[in-house]
């Protein structure tokens, strides 16, 4: 009996394991093959990193003050303050150069007033030489400097004086004296008026030897 079992169990095919689905080569069309799903983001995972960058951005703007707001301010506002010293700069530069180019103006106009008042002083006692007074009266008169007015008196001053010592020598004409009296004034003339004409273009008012004020 035992033979005839073992015989028969060695002649009968080995069933199929429990859970086999059969053999390799057959297979269920019907059957699909379920693939594993792409693993969706975790939101709740990304809510907390989306709130500690928030945290450690707003944690560095506090410490940085209102200059760390964003990276750039805090250069953008060197960068302003250098470009308006700059500016500043410039300005004081020009402001300089424009005072400067002021004053040098200035100068030049004087300069050149001074020179044309001291030309037209040594001109009135030239005058004097040949007009007499009348020159340098028109002189006084038209005149409104100082300088050239105190010239123009300085000759009025002399060429009266220069009067009187002529006619004092022409009354000593009686006695042969007086020509040598008149040829004296007039050669006193022609030095006088040109030493004084001679001063007055240097800028200095030469008072008349032998001549008091009285004008």
């Amino acid at each position: 009996m035992i033979c005839v079992t073992g015989m028969m169990w060695s002649v009968m095919p080995p069933d199929d394991p429990p859970g086999s689905t059969g053999s390799d080569d057959e297979s269920d069309p019907n059957d699909e093959r379920t693939e594993p799903a792409p693993a969706e983001p975790d939101d709740a995972d990304a809510e907390p990193a989306d709130a500690d960058a928030e945290e450690q951005q707003e944690s560095g703007t506090e410490a940085g003050g209102p200059d760390s707001e964003g990276f750039g301010e805090a250069p953008t506002d060197d960068a302003t303050a250098a470009s308006a010293a700059a500016d500043d700069a410039t300005a004081a530069s020009a402001t300089t150069v424009d005072d400067t180019t002021g004053g040098a103006a200035i100068d030049s106009e004087a300069a050149a007033s001074s020179a044309d008042d001291t030309s037209l002083a040594a001109i009135t006692h030239i005058l004097a030489l040949f007009t007499w007074v009348i020159g340098p009266v028109i002189v006084l008169v038209v005149s409104e400097d100082e300088f050239v007015r105190e010239n123009a008196r300085n000759a009025i001053n002399w060429q009266i004086f220069m009067t009187i010592y002529s006619i004092i020598g022409l009354v000593l004409t009686l006695l042969v004296v007086g020509v040598f009296v008149m040829l004296l004034v007039g050669l006193l003339d022609l030095i006088f008026c040109v030493v004084a004409a001679v001063k007055a273009n240097d800028g200095e008012a030469w008072s008349y030897p032998l001549t008091l004020d009285l004008v």
